[in-house]
This record gives structure tokens, sequence and C-alpha cells, in this order.
């Protein structure tokens, strides 16, 4: 128990002794460096009071002596002197590095190394001359040419400057940014490794190749942190190059001169590019045959690669050629030529950049096919050229590159010509300039808003647009129906053609006419009309169960507009005892106007199932059977000259030869004489049936009266006799 306890109280001072040590080893130390770097904050208040009181004591000069904690021992290592690497100078750096070089090869003079401890002292001296080298490393400050004035071609040049540092300024911004994460993993493996070297055997080869790889990652953090440095620096270079080169391009555009000699340089290398391009075309419709006769799918992907890369080729010098013509409009600008003013390069510009983004888009499907590919990709090799399927793919990255770098040099030209156009023609005319390009983005915007894919119809895309021009059409068929439907009945007013005919086609118009937008409208959007049938054919289904009504009324409104047995206008009365005239037959029923004014929507099937008087059938004359009486001693020759001439007085009564009102004598009464007025009307005239009687009873009445011949009235006369005794009783 006593032993135990002795271990165990062994085991924890040991504990408590490596924390002390992790804690001291930790622990910020203060070093020149960083006071000096104290020293650079704003004192406060506080401290400018102190300062004025108490004497700022005597700076003490840096110390350039290496600490024990730098040099490579076997024993113990310290994670953390390498912090005090940033306070110092470039000479201190210098001195120091001199001392971990003496201190590192007597250290490893003294230790039995293997051969992969070997291999880390080489790496080791190899960072150490490395580490030498970028500390005594001095930046160059970017120089920029000024002059008075300047040409087109030195304007030029200026803007390939700006790219150029752009790029530099964006690349080591990235080098940035991957020392950084760079610094962080070597701080993360040193720590790992230290945790590894505790665990060791003190002097076993472990633990010296343990202590050597850790030394080599300090030296190897103080390496990325200085080239962090200098690659910091550099960027703080180019930056402030770049602004100059900005400030020089902004304010040369007032000073630009050029010349007829600069344009001829630029035609000429117009036409050189042609050249190019027509060799390249004939290039990419062979590989294009090839693509598409090739089983093998390595053999595709090295053929698709191969056109890809011509066809970057391609759009590299169409943007060049683009932006010649800029150049040369400029020039022509610049000496006082005629410009037109809508170049259309904005249109252009925005194609180049729409073909560049799906290259690229290809260009990454490619990648991932090959990379997929595994083992396989190393042996697609084209067989003609003998290139492997990696050398198109950083070939094409290349391109792809520089495909970006004509498209921005272009659009830059684009952009300083409308300065230019501001300094020659003055800002009216770039004013213009810009509304036309206002323009051409506001169609350019819609025409992507109405191509945009909706669904797909038998994999053919039905985009917005296709989907308004199919609602136009039907739109139109409409109102050229109305159209024609109003000629129509100014037609039939001029030349007195019934309303029935000029109802029935119209109706027949319009429906062609609709039929035929629905046609064109399914083929606008891609519905082939040779199928029509067979969805024909699945509604006859439902048209026999849900819908045998609606399409019942449907085909007796075909039956009534092309077999007519009834017309617009026409008088009808049905079984169930309605009248009314006929205003409409449509689709599915037929509108009927009665005689108070009220309209009533009969299905079209009534019409041809059920029996229907048409008093307007086949001729609107009809004869009519008025009833009325006189007294016994009525003269009959003056009762019908008055009835006849009362009949007359109404306007719809038919007066001619043939159809001439007429008074018979039906019937002798006890107490009167019968008589009918027999007249013909015209139906048409007519707005219902059951007033007419009204009209005629009422002139004859009145004539009548006139006339003083008397209208019997039936007259009974009532006898009251009294019993006889009651009356002998009174007596």
């Amino acid at each position: 128990m006593i032993g135990r306890g002795l271990f165990c109280g062994c085991l924890m001072l040991v504990f408590a002794l490596s924390l002390t040590r992790s804690a001291f080893a930790s622990s910020p130390k203060v070093s020149v460096g960083s006071i000096a770097q104290i020293a650079t904050v704003q004192p406060s208040v506080t401290q400018l009071a102190t300062e004025k009181l108490i004497p700022k004591p005597k700076e003490q000069p840096k110390t350039t002596q290496l600490p024990d904690s730098a040099k490579l021992s076997f024993e113990s290592i310290n994670n953390y002197w390498w912090k005090r690497w940033q306070s110092l100078s470039a000479e201190q750096k210098s001195v120091w590095l001199d001392e971990i070089s003496l201190s590192y090869e007597s250290a490893i003079s003294q230790m039995p190394l293997s051969s992969s401890a070997r291999e880390h002292v080489a790496a080791t001296r190899g960072l150490i001359k490395a580490l030498r080298k970028i500390i005594n490393y001095e930046s160059n400050v970017v120089k920029i040419d000024q002059y008075s004035n300047y040409t087109l071609r030195e304007w030029a040049d200026f803007y390939d400057r700006y790219r150029a540092l752009n790029d530099n300024a964006k690349r080591l911004e990235a080098e940035i940014k991957q020392r950084n994460d760079g610094v962080l993993s070597v701080k993360q493996q040193i720590q790992e490794l230290a945790v590894d070297h505790r665990a060791s055997k003190s002097f076993s080869n472990k633990s010296v190749e343990l202590t050597l790889n850790i030394y080599s990652s300090q030296l190897s953090l103080l390496y990325s942190q200085e080239k962090q440095s200098v690659a910091t620096q550099q960027l703080g270079n180019i930056k402030s190059a770049l602004k100059l080169v900005a400030v020089r391009l902004e304010s040369s555009t007032s000073l630009l001169s050029s010349s007829e000699d600069f344009d001829r340089e630029l035609i000429e290398r117009k036409q050189l590019l042609n050249q190019k391009l027509d060799k390249i075309k004939s290039v990419m419709s062979y590989l294009q045959r090839q693509a598409w006769s090739s089983v093998a799918g390595d053999q595709e992907v090295v053929y698709q690669l191969s056109f890809h890369e011509e066809k970057l080729k391609n759009m590299a010098i169409q943007s060049e050629q683009l932006g010649i013509d800029i150049l040369l409009r400029i020039s022509e600008l610049l000496q006082q030529n005629e410009v037109k003013n809508n170049p259309g390069w904005h249109s252009e510009l925005k194609e180049l950049n729409q073909e560049y983004e799906r290259l690229k888009s290809q260009f990454f499907s490619y990648r991932e096919r090959v990379i997929a590919s595994g083992h396989a990709a190393n042996e697609m090799i084209f067989e003609q050229t003998q290139r492997s399927v990696w050398e198109y793919l950083e070939s094409n990255q290349k391109l792809a590159n520089e495909y970006r770098v004509k498209l921005d040099q272009a659009a830059f030209y684009s952009n300083a010509y409308k300065q230019f156009l501001a300094i020659k023609k003055g800002w009216a005319s770039e004013v213009d300039l810009d509304w036309q390009l206002l323009s051409a983005d506001a169609k350019t915007g819609w025409s992507g808003f109405v191509n945009f894919t909706l669904f797909s119809v038998n994999e053919y895309p039905v985009t917005l647009g296709d989907v308004i021009n199919a609602l136009m059409v039907i739109i139109v068929a409409i109102l050229v129906s109305k159209l024609i439907k109003k000629i129509l009945r100014r037609i039939g007013r001029r030349r007195a053609i019934s309303e029935s005919t000029l109802f029935n086609v119209a109706r027949v118009i319009h429906y062609v006419i609709i039929t035929a937008a629905i046609l064109v409208a399914l083929s606008i959007l891609g519905i082939d009309s040779s199928k029509i049938a067979l969805v024909a054919g699945a509604l006859s289904v439902g048209i026999g169960f849900g819908l045998q009504a609606i399409f019942n009324n449907f085909v007796s409104g075909l039956i009534l507009l092309f077999e007519r047995p009834l017309k617009v206008g026409d008088l009808v009365e049905l079984e169930s005892g309605v009248r009314g005239r006929i205003k409409a037959i449509n689709v599915r029923s037929t509108q009927l106007k009665t005689r108070d004014n009220i309209d009533l929507l009969v299905p079209n099937s009534e019409f041809v199932n059920f029996k229907v008087i048409n008093y307007t059938f086949s001729d609107p004359l009809r004869r009519i059977h008025v009833a009325f009486r006189t007294s016994l001693d009525s003269d009959k020759e003056r009762v019908k000259d008055v009835v006849v001439q009362a009949a007359q007085n109404v306007s719809f009564t038919q007066q001619d030869k043939q159809h001439e009102p007429d008074v018979w004598l039906k019937r002798i009464g006890e107490f009167c004489l019968e008589f009918e007025l027999i007249v013909w009307v015209n139906a048409n005239k007519l707005h219902d049936n059951d007033g007419v009687e009204s009209h005629y009873l009422w002139e004859v009445d009145t004539a009548l009266r006139e006339a003083n011949i008397e209208i019997p009235v039936p007259r009974q006369s009532l006898l009251i006799e009294r019993p006889r005794k009651e009356q002998r009783n009174k007596e």
C-alpha cells in the first residue's frame, strides 16, 4: 500500500511539473520587438500626463542574442520561441539564422542519426538557406511612366499593364490566404508532434526523429510567415501601382491622339485573325464529326475536349476582333471622323459572356467525367496529336483564361468609348448612347422573361412567350369574329337580308375562326394537331358518361344552325306553353325573349326532341280569327264596313289584294248575330302572339260604339208570383 501511494504521488508530481512547464512555455514573452509595438500605440490621457512628470528612460538596444530555447536540443523542446522572430529586424533575423545554423550543426554532429533522420536534416538545411534568401529580399517598387501626350496605342498598353497588375494582385491575395492557412496547419502539426514527443522515450530513434521534425516544422513556420510578409508587401506596392495606373487611364482620355497608321495595323491584325478563324472552323467541323462517329467513351471525351479547345480559340479571337472594332471606332472619334452612335457592341458582349459561361460549364463537366474515370484517364490519348486528356484539360483552362482576358478588354474599351464620345461629341451624345443601351437591355430582359420555360410537351419546351402567343391568337380570333359579325350586320341592313341568315353565317364563321385559332394555339404550345384525334377519342368516354347532356345540346345547336328549323327572329311556342321570339342560338342553349321582356335560356335539345310551334317557319303571314257580336236588328253590310275599316287601322294588318280583311257571319243566335273578323297579320311585326286579338277587339269595339251599332248583352227577366192563399188571407 505504501509503495502504491508513493508511486501515485510521484505521478502527480510529474504531472504538476509538466503543467508548470507548459504554462511557462505558453506564456507570452515580452521582447524588444513587442515593446516597440506597444510604444507605437497611441498613448492615453493618463500616459500623456505621466510623461510630463516622469522623464522617459533611455531606450535599451535590442538584443540579437539567440535564446537557448531556439537552439536545437534533444532533451527538451520549446514550441513558442519563434514568436519573437516577427519582432526582429532583417539584420537581427540574419544573426539569429547564423546562430540557428551553427547550433543545429553542433547538435546533430553529437547524435547518431538514422536514414530518415538524415532526410529531416537535409530538409532543415534547405529551409535555413531559403530563410536566408527571403529575409534579404527587397521588394521593388512598380514604376509607371508618365507622358504629357498619349497615343491610342500607349493608352491600350496602359490598360494591358493595369490588367497584368490586377492579375498579380489577385494572385498575391490568394497566396496570402494560402500562406495563412499553411501557418495554421503547421502550428497544428507542431502541437501534434509535441504530444508524440512527450510520449516517446528520450534519446530514442523515434524521439530524435520527432525532435528534428518539430524543429524543421518550426523553421517551416518561420519561412511561411516570411513569405506571407513579402507577399503582403508586394501586394501593397501593386495596389499603389494599380491606383496610379487607374488615375493615368482616367486622366489621359482628354490627351489622346490617334493616326491612320495605327488603324492600318488594327485592320491587318483583324485580317490575320479572320484567317485563323477559317482554319479553326474547319478543324472544329472535323472534330465534331469524329466525336459523333466515335464509339468508345474515352475517345469521345478526348474529341470533345479537343473540340472544346478549338471553340475557346474561336471565341477568344471573336472577342479580340470586337476589341479591335471598338479601338477603330475610338480612333475615328479621336480623328474627328463621323461615327455611328449605336455600334451594337453591348449585345455582342452579352452574347460572348453567355457563351463563356456555357463553355465554362461544359469544361467543368468534362473535367468531372475525366476525374471519375480514375486510372483509365491516363490512357485517354488523342492519336493524331499524341496528347493526353490531362494536357487537353490544362490547355482548355489556359484558353478559358485567355478568353476571359479578351472579354474584359473589349468591355473596358466599350466603356471607354462612352467617355471619349462625351469628350469629343458632348454629353448629349453620351446620354443618347446610354438610352440606346438601356433600351437594348430592356429588350434583352424582356426576351429572357418571355423565353422562360414553364413546362415541356413531348420534349418540346413551352415558354412564357409561347403561352402569351397562344392567348393572343385566340383573342385576335375572337376580335376578328366580332368584327366580321358587325360587318355582316351592316351588309344585311343595306341589302335587306334576313336577320336569321346573317346570324347563321356569322355563327358558322365564328366557329371556323375559333377552331382554327385553337389549332394554331395548340401548335404554338408544341401539341401536334395529328394527336388531337387521340385526345378526342380519350374524351369520348367522358362525353358518353359525364358530358352526355352538354354534348347533346352542342350537337342539337349545330342541327339548329345548319338544318335551320328555327331562325333568329322566329316566333315560337314550346310544348310547355312558353312563347317567345328567338334572339340567339348558342352552342349549348337558345335564347328566347318573352312578351314580358324576360330572357329564357332553353336547352337546344328541347327544340330537337320535342314539339315546337314556329309561327314564322315558312311564311310570316298568318290568319287571325277575331269573334264579335251585334244585335239582331243590326245592318250586316254596315257592320262589315265598319269592322274592316277598324282592322285596317292596326299596324301589323296585311293589306294587299290577296290578304284583305273580311267579316264572316258565323251564326244567328237567339238574341244576336255572331261575326268573325278574318285578318292576315305579319308575324315579324309582332312581339308576341297573345296580344294580337286584343288589338283587334279594341279597335272593333271602338268602331262599333262610334257607329252606334249595339253590342247585345244577355238579359234575364225574373217574375215573382205570390201564392193564392196568402192573397186571400190578405183580402
